[in-house]
């Protein structure tokens, strides 16, 4: 669900400073994740958000004043994108970005909903693009993302590994060497 916001919350959020902070819950295969861009751990309304490096995108709204699509960039120096990336398809993980006022920690304001629909990953960071449900509407599902590398969920449903191999990354030699070329659900002529 995406927020109006006005023109001075808007400004206050972007600038350098203030006292306001981004709180950001991802859920990632049912385990949800609680980070914040402030330099230490919070508590707020009874959950503790994690200090991580990470980085909003300058929050702008389109001329109805609704927020429509963010990018959501993480560190990846301890490799949690890498991770999040090669074992489970976080494309369409459900992403909630508050924000708050360090000085009444308990009062989020949520900024945006919506989930993951693109999803980048360097060396050091790691960007997801997140677009509110909304903007689903009128689109045809279920959606694939032409890549090289596999978009199924290691020995889920589409997968249908049921091999002793513990990891997979999601290429098309991976599968070949676990006899699942059938099921590899990227595009192999694009290697």
């Amino acid at each position: 669900m995406a927020r109006t916001l006005s023109t001075d919350l808007l400004n206050r959020v972007n600038s350098d400073q203030t006292t306001i902070v981004f709180l950001v819950d991802i859920t990632v295969d049912g385990t949800t994740y609680h980070f914040t861009n402030h330099g230490q751990d919070l508590v707020s309304n009874g959950t503790t958000y994690t200090a991580f490096p990470l980085q909003i995108d300058p929050i702008s709204s389109d001329k109805t004043g609704i927020i429509s699509e963010i990018n959501l960039t993480l560190s990846n120096l301890t490799e949690q994108g890498t991770t999040w990336f090669n074992s489970t398809e976080i494309r369409g993980s459900e992403v909630y970005i508050y924000i708050i006022d360090l000085s009444l920690p308990d009062e989020q304001i949520l900024i945006f909903s919506g989930m993951v629909d693109r999803v980048g990953l360097s060396r050091d960071t790691f960007v997801a693009t997140v677009r509110e449900y909304n903007d689903y509407i009128g689109e045809q599902l279920p959606r694939r993302t032409h890549s090289r590398r596999c978009m199924w969920v290691f020995k889920g449903a589409e997968c249908q590994y049921a091999g002793t191999d513990t990891t997979c990354g999601k290429t098309w030699e991976d599968c070949v060497a676990k006899n699942n070329t059938e099921n590899f659900g990227g595009f192999p002529q694009w290697r």
